[in-house]
């Protein structure tokens, strides 16, 4: 199966979204402070996280540059780590979007790069830090930052209708099955539907058309 920017947004989307929806929970109305020097953003100036830099829009030029290719801020290469993943994932495949120094908002935007880069280079969340005239998009990567939650049924049938009607996923399916993996379910192909089960019971339903878009979510606390 070929490797484009859709396909890694729709095998990352959601996974990635959840973790943002629980990043809000824990600092969704903190103030916030970056020092590019130590690699440090800070909360409410006492809660600290270790980050790697993604890259910067520019809200005057409307335009994406990814930090790989920030040569004139001096940006240090180990915070740039992530960065050079998807450089190297782009060039492997061809994905013009990851190996593009500069491009339109229009083909790029800082969400869906934060969305693909949590789920690529396995980091906590992703975070936008506007300034004047722009936002740097970094990667929180410590592990001290815990968006644990109690239910993952719950909440895979809170965030995956929330995730579709938010995004434009083109694969629904291709989009579900990672999401329910990653929230430690196993997943069972039965046709073009998925399932998802804990201990070899059946938990939830995903039912798709031949698009492979999601008509109905069946679990066992009921349908969405």
């Amino acid at each position: 199966m070929s490797v484009t920017f859709d396909s890694l947004f729709s095998d990352h989307v959601l996974a990635s979204f959840d973790k943002q929806l629980r990043l809000a929970d824990a600092h969704g109305d903190d103030d916030w402070g970056f020092d590019m020097t130590s690699g440090v953003i800070t909360f409410n100036g006492s809660v600290d996280y270790q980050i790697q830099i993604l890259g910067t829009e520019d809200h005057t030029a409307e335009t994406w540059m990814w930090g790989w290719a920030n040569h004139a801020s001096g940006i240090p290469e180990n915070l740039l780590v992530a960065s050079n993943q998807l450089l190297a994932i782009g060039e492997e495949h061809g994905v013009d979007e990851l190996t593009t120094s500069v491009l339109p908002m229009d083909d790029l935007e800082g969400h869906r790069v934060g969305l693909i880069a949590s789920g690529i280079a396995g980091a906590e969340a992703y975070y936008r830090c506007p300034y004047e005239g722009g936002a740097l998009f970094v990667l929180i990567t410590d592990s001290s930052l815990e968006l644990s939650v109690d239910d993952e049924l719950v909440r895979a049938t809170r965030v995956i209708p929330q995730g579709i009607s938010t995004f434009e996923i083109s694969d629904h399916r291709r989009a579900i099955a990672p999401y329910l993996t990653h929230l430690g379910f196993e997943i069972k192909d039965v046709g073009v539907n998925l399932e998802a089960q804990t201990e070899g019971r059946s938990v939830m339903t995903a039912k798709f058309d031949r698009m492979n878009r999601l008509t109905k979510l069946e679990s066992a606390i009921g349908p969405r």
